[in-house]
């Protein structure tokens, strides 16, 4: 019996894995792989098979769905982003090529309104851009310790203008007094859309 199964296992066979049984070598038992050293030989070949065969269960079937849903929604998202890219483009090229600066906000109006995405004047901020934006983009600052957005952070506090930076940053200097300070005051990091010009004084005043 040890030398059919040796005269069995081919080249290509060699590199198969041994078997789950008894360890004994692979070999091809038509259409299965199996070992000859175990007695129910077929019987192995079929467990040994399943090792590795795909799983059709309601299980596996519920994960590849739901891998496709992902799969479409990101399709879906990046269909959008590109969409918004372009209208922003065909925006500029209106405002520097076209009709002027009046016609290019057609586009902006016509994409926010589609959607309903037109902000309300009512809503908080909805009259001041650049609150609107520090207020509502996908990762804001810290609260300003005035409780309005902030569009600068330093040291982790977020602040909505440079006079209400200034205003921490003096403070700090005073709690601080006789300890090592930097010889040139540090910049905040400022958040505000490309263009936009955050206010360098309190915007209540």
């Amino acid at each position: 019996m040890a030398d059919a199964n040796k005269t069995a296992v081919t080249t290509s066979e060699a590199e198969l894995l041994p078997c789950p049984f008894c360890g004994g070598p692979a070999t091809r038992i038509s259409p299965l792989i199996g070992c000859l050293k175990c007695e129910t030989a077929v019987k192995s070949a079929e467990h040994w098979n399943s090792r590795t065969l795909p799983q059709k269960s309601e299980e596996s079937a519920a994960l590849v769905a739901e891998a496709e849903r992902w799969k479409q929604h990101a399709k879906e998202l990046g269909q959008f982003l590109h969409d918004q890219i372009v209208a922003n483009q065909a925006t500029w090229i209106e405002w520097q090529h076209g009709k002027g600066a009046e016609a290019a906000m057609t586009w902006i109006h016509n994409g926010l309104l589609g959607p309903g995405h037109i902000p309300s004047e009512a809503a908080p901020y909805g009259r001041e851009a650049q609150a609107w934006y520090d207020a509502n983009c996908s990762s804001p600052f810290p609260t300003c310790f005035c409780g309005r957005p902030s569009n600068r952070v330093w040291m982790g506090q977020g602040f909505c203008c440079e006079e209400h930076y200034q205003q921490r940053y003096r403070q700090h200097l005073a709690e601080t007094e006789g300890a090592a300070q930097p010889a040139v005051q540090p910049d905040a990091l400022i958040l505000d859309f490309p263009g936009s010009q955050p206010s360098e004084d309190c915007p209540h005043g």
